[in-house]
């Protein structure tokens, strides 16, 4: 409930800002908005663990896998990038994630409750198919952007000698982990397709069960 009113709060504000400041708020998204999407993404490593404990229906390791790479973007070279703060790709991958909040926190929700409209579980299930491509999409952008810039500044680099006699590159460590990303989006994309396969299934067959006991 907690991320679902943040996502609220950060969606309704970016709607605002553009309505009352134009086109011009599309390039301050960060500086209004940005604390807020760092904290709500902080509690996101929660979801780990309530997929884990079976709080949540969901796979642990895509719920892995998309908090890492979502806090990898955002406080992990974001925060220490102010020249990318600005960009309009900020405003995009705010948006597109939000959106998919606002579907999958409200589902979450409604299920454990055990009450879940049929439009939240078809959006739940076939929204990914824009909302998941695009957001990688801008993820990927500002790291475009960023790249640059945490080679010149040596953002997270660890150089020797140290007491652990050990260095680290944190700009040769994106490029795996960028790379790594891109041959793994396709794998992942396809993985969400049979999820939803197998749900429009189930929900169907329920669908035609409760059909038949009305009749």
């Amino acid at each position: 409930m907690f991320q679902a009113l943040g996502w609220y709060y950060v969606i309704i504000s970016m709607f605002m800002r553009l309505f009352f400041q134009g086109t011009q708020s599309i390039y301050t998204t960060f500086n209004s908005l940005g604390s807020i999407v760092c904290t709500l993404q902080v509690f996101a490593f929660l979801e780990i663990a309530h997929v884990y404990f079976g709080i949540v229906k969901s796979s642990l390791l895509p719920t892995v896998v998309q908090v890492l790479f979502r806090n990898q973007v955002l406080l992990g070279c974001l925060l220490y990038v102010p020249e990318a703060q600005v960009h309009w790709g900020v405003t995009l991958l705010f948006f597109f994630w939000g959106v998919s909040e606002l579907i999958r926190f409200p589902f979450y929700i409604a299920q454990a409750y055990g009450d879940c409209p049929p439009i939240l579980t078809w959006l739940r299930y076939n929204a990914f198919i824009i909302l998941y491509p695009i957001g990688f999409a801008a993820e990927n952008i500002l790291y475009y952007v960023m790249m640059p810039y945490i080679l010149v500044r040596r953002v997270h680099f660890w150089d020797m000698p140290n007491y652990l006699n050990f260095s680290f590159n944190y700009y040769y460590f994106l490029l795996i982990w960028i790379g790594i990303s891109l041959l793994g989006f396709p794998k992942q994309y396809l993985y969400m397709f049979t999820l939803r396969k197998k749900k429009m299934l189930e929900s169907n067959n329920e669908s035609s069960s409760n059909s038949k006991k009305i009749q």
